[in-house]
């Protein structure tokens, strides 16, 4: 499931990632792990799939929710591209150090009166300019979007605001 949610990222239909992500997410254990297979109570095949908790599906849980808020692809980073709305109620998600192709990403993105306010940051080495384009698409609409501090229209490429980042000199 979680590698074809990764596909339906790529195609474009982030609503579809999410449905099977909640599916996932209902098929993990009472301990939040998952196991090669889960027999029903009752059916005597408890015993005949799986021993270990399912290690890399714990990997692939974190990394999908991660592509739902920072989704890599090529030269871009999409943020927001599979989130919930309900995701950006209250406190909102935070994203601290995570590490991307083009630098450590540093996200807060919220609801604030009908706007989604996002505060980031991207850390780079001096003189790495991997990152192609900066997009904010989130999956849901929007009156209005502001990124550290300042409006982004639809469509924009909204690098230039985000890049506005820590820049590791390697002291």
């Amino acid at each position: 499931a979680s590698f074809s949610a990764q596909v339906w990222l790529y195609a474009n239909r982030p609503d579809k990632a999410i449905d099977y992500l909640y599916a996932f997410a209902n098929h993990a254990s009472s301990t939040r792990t998952w196991r090669e297979e889960q027999s029903f109570r009752g059916t005597r095949n408890g015993q005949i799939f799986g021993d270990m908790p399912h290690n890399w599906a714990s990997v692939e849980f974190v990394r999908w929710i991660r592509n739902l808020i920072a989704f890599e692809v090529g030269g871009e980073l999409r943020l927001l591209v599979g989130t919930p709305a309900s995701w950006l109620e209250g406190s909102g998600v935070r994203l601290r150090g995570v590490p991307t192709r083009f630098g450590r990403l540093d996200l807060h993105a919220r609801f604030d009166d009908h706007r989604v306010v996002i505060d980031a940051t991207l850390q780079t080495r001096a003189g790495d300019a991997r990152l192609g384009r900066l997009l904010i698409t989130p999956p849901f609409e929007a009156d209005l979007i502001i990124v550290n501090g300042r409006p982004v229209s639809d469509g924009d490429d909204a690098r230039h605001v985000v890049m506005q980042s820590h820049v590791d000199d390697g002291s």
